[in-house]
C-alpha cells in the first residue's frame, strides 16, 4: 500500500512524502532539479514489498513549498531529519542533482548504511563565481523555457519512452523560475566549492549508477565504454567503496528507462548493506 502525506521538518514545514512497504534498511529516494517523487515510482512500486520506501518532493518541487534557502546544504539538512524521524537505518538514493543532497545529507545521519547515486556528475570549472556567472547568463540568453528545453532535451535517447519524455520536459519548462535559478546556482557553486571535500567524507559503501555523461560542449551524451567522467574519477580517487555500474543506452532518467535493471541492483545493495562484514560497495 502507498501513503501520500505532508511532514514537518525544521528546515521545511510541509515535506510530500510518500511511503510504502516495510523492513530495514530503509530506502529514501531524492528526485533531482524540476523532478518530484514520481520519478521514482518504478522503484518504490518494486521495492516496497521487500523494504520500506520513501520517496519526497524536495522544497520548490511537485507539491513541497520553496523554502528561502534551496541550495544543496540546506537541503541535505532536510533530508537528513526526515531521515532520522522516519528511516532508520537508511539508504540515500539520489538522482542527477538529487545525489548532492545525499551526499549532504549522509554527512549529518549516522543513521545511513549507504549510498545509491543515480547518474551523478560533477561540474569542473575554473571558479565558483565564473560558473554561476556563465550559468545565468545561458537562463538570461535563452530564456528559462529556452534553457529548460536545452537543458532536458538532451537527456533521452532513442528507445525511451515518448510520453515519459514529454511529460518530463513538460515538467522542466513549467517549474517555477524563482525556485529554479537558486536551486541550479547553488549546484554549481556547491560542485566547485564542497563536492571534492564531501565525497572525501564519506565512509558508508556507495553505488553509483551512470548511464550518461556531459562531453566538453556541456551537451549530455549516453555513456560509452570507456569513458571516464570528472564524477567518475572524483569517486574513485576519493571514496574508493563505490561500485561504479555502467547502463549503456539509457538516458538521463535510467531509473524510468531501465527499471528492471536499476531494481536488481538497489535491491542487491540494500540486502547487502546489513550483512555485517560485507561491504555492497566492492
Amino acid at each position: 500500500m502507498s501513503a501520500l502525506g505532508v511532514t514537518a521538518t525544521a528546515q521545511s514545514p510541509q515535506v510530500r512524502i510518500e511511503r510504502r512497504g516495510d523492513g530495514d534498511p530503509a530506502l529514501v529516494f531524492v528526485h533531482g532539479a524540476s523532478c518530484d517523487l514520481h520519478d521514482w515510482d518504478n522503484q518504490t512500486a518494486a521495492l516496497s514489498d521487500r523494504f520500506r520506501t520513501l520517496a519526497l518532493d524536495l522544497p520548490g518541487h511537485g507539491l513541497t513549498p520553496a523554502t528561502p534557502d534551496l541550495g544543496v546544504g540546506a537541503l541535505g539538512s532536510m533530508v537528513a531529519a526526515i531521515a532520522r524521524e522516519e528511516a532508520r537505518p537508511c539508504i540515500l538514493i539520489g538522482h542527477s542533482a538529487g545525489c548532492r543532497v545525499i551526499l549532504e545529507a549522509a554527512l549529518q545521519s549516522d543513521d545511513t548504511v549507504g549510498l545509491v547515486f543515480v547518474d551523478g556528475s560533477l561540474l569542473i570549472g575554473p571558479d565558483a563565481e565564473s560558473a554561476e556567472a556563465s550559468l545565468l547568463a545561458k537562463l538570461d540568453g535563452l530564456g528559462f523555457e529556452g534553457y529548460m528545453d536545452a537543458m532536458f532535451g538532451s537527456m533521452f535517447v532513442a528507445g525511451c519512452d515518448p510520453n515519459a519524455q514529454a511529460a518530463i520536459i513538460r515538467r522542466a519548462r513549467s517549474w517555477d523560475p524563482a525556485a529554479a535559478r537558486p536551486f541550479l546556482t547553488s549546484t554549481v557553486r556547491w560542485d566547485l566549492l564542497h563536492a571534492r571535500a564531501a565525497l572525501s567524507r564519506l565512509r558508508v559503501p556507495c553505488l553509483a549508477i551512470q548511464s550518461t555523461y556531459l562531453d566538453h560542449h556541456l551537451e549530455r551524451r549516453s555513456l560509452e565504454p570507456g569513458v571516464i567522467t570528472p564524477w567518475m574519477e572524483a569517486l574513485a580517487d576519493l571514496t574508493p567503496q563505490t561500485r561504479v555500474e555502467i547502463v549503456t543506452g539509457a538516458g538521463h532518467f535510467v531509473q524510468i528507462d531501465r527499471a528492471d535493471l536499476v531494481n536488481r541492483l538497489i535491491a542487491d545493495f540494500a540486502k547487502a548493506a546489513l550483512v555485517p562484514g560485507l561491504n555492497p560497495g566492492r
